[in-house]
């Protein structure tokens, strides 16, 4: 007879290890360009008065434009995420919010501005639940709740990072600094997670097709496990 393995029993038996500090740490640094990108704008506000002769009435818009994207972020990976997994939608969207965090370099007034903070806010808004989903299901239950604190910790950290970047660098090479590395620096880390964060083993156990890669996020989980 066939013998059912309860995934979610074997994970809440597990110590934290080496496995765990991967993905708390993947997770950290995802919410910390997550919470860098979001509140970037802001430092940037003073300069684009001066610049571009804009009135700061009109900031409203430009600070509410990302977090209404960011409405529609959630929905968007969250599908993809069920569809093709958590891992992939996590990274794809790291690399969605990187990209257009870097395109705003090029910006050249208040509408473009505009529409890459929304197009950006999508995948800002989209990355932060999936992350908490992986993170939390991983996680035994004993220690569920402060391995997602951890990772939350990032947030903060990172919109507080980007004051750092703007008092030490936006002097000497301008407002564009912020989103040189509020665009490069998600998409490092995608590729990190490319090579290192697993993939939900619910998600993986739902598909035959990717055994092989269930069964090595398992072995990771629990070296002592054999399936």
């Amino acid at each position: 007879m066939p013998t059912c393995i309860d995934i979610a029993s074997i994970i809440d038996k597990q110590k934290f290890g080496p496995f765990h500090l991967t993905v708390v740490s993947l997770s950290f640094l995802l919410m910390l360009v997550d919470g860098y990108d979001n509140i970037s704008i802001a430092y940037i506000a003073p300069l684009l008065i001066k610049e571009w002769g804009v009135d700061k009435s009109a900031l409203g818009p430009l600070f509410s434009a990302g977090l209404l994207g960011g409405l529609f972020g959630p929905p968007l990976f969250g599908y993809l995420g069920d569809r093709y997994g958590r891992k992939t939608s996590v990274i794809l969207g790291a690399f969605f919010f990187g990209v257009f965090t870097l395109a705003q370099v090029w910006a050249n007034s208040l509408g473009s501005m505009m529409a890459l903070r929304f197009i950006a806010g999508i995948g800002i808004g989209g990355v932060l639940p999936i992350t908490v989903a992986l993170n939390t299901e991983f996680a035994p239950r004993r220690i569920r709740a402060s391995m997602t604190m951890l990772s939350f910790v990032g947030v903060a950290l990172g919109g507080a990072l980007g004051g750092l970047v703007s008092s030490t660098f936006m002097g000497p090479y301008g407002w564009q600094v912020i989103f040189w590395t509020g665009g490069i620096a998600p998409m490092l880390v995608g590729v990190l997670a490319l090579l290192v964060f697993p993939e939900s083993l619910k998600y993986l156990s739902l598909h035959p097709t990717r055994r092989a890669e269930l069964l090595k996020v398992l072995a990771r989980l629990a070296p002592g496990l054999r399936v």
